[in-house]
């Protein structure tokens, strides 16, 4: 996956940096919902491609960000290893450079790339 230099990235947890089980919309599972206790997979490719692009650029900024809090984006990061690159932490929506997110629908108005590895205008 090819990430081009970007001056502040966004990166999605839900559906982009997680997979949870049985839960083919992004989402956490809810209690009482399929998949609901069980651990996360976390996307290795997406995890790779993102150190790479920091060490690449390390004058850029990397924002984990989560539509469930800022702290399930720090607990997010921990988990996929990517506590020591990230910047910060964030609710969503914010404007970035790029993005990189399952729902495209959030970020119609910057760059994004979707989870494919498709960068998009």
């Amino acid at each position: 996956m090819f990430i081009p230099p970007l001056a502040r990235l966004f990166v999605d947890v839900d559906g982009t940096l997680l997979f949870w089980p049985g839960d083919e919309l992004g989402d956490v599972p809810r209690p009482g919902q399929r998949g609901h206790g069980q651990a996360p997979a976390v996307n290795i490719e997406l995890v790779d491609a993102l150190v790479a692009w920091r060490g690449e650029n390390p004058l850029s900024k990397l924002f984990v960000w989560s539509g469930n809090g800022a702290e399930h984006a720090r607990w997010a990061a921990r988990v996929c290893g990517l506590q020591d690159l990230a910047d910060g932490y964030l609710d969503k929506p914010q404007k970035g450079d790029g993005v990189i997110d399952d729902k495209p629908e959030w970020h119609r108005r910057f760059a994004r790339l979707t989870p494919g590895g498709e960068f998009l205008r």
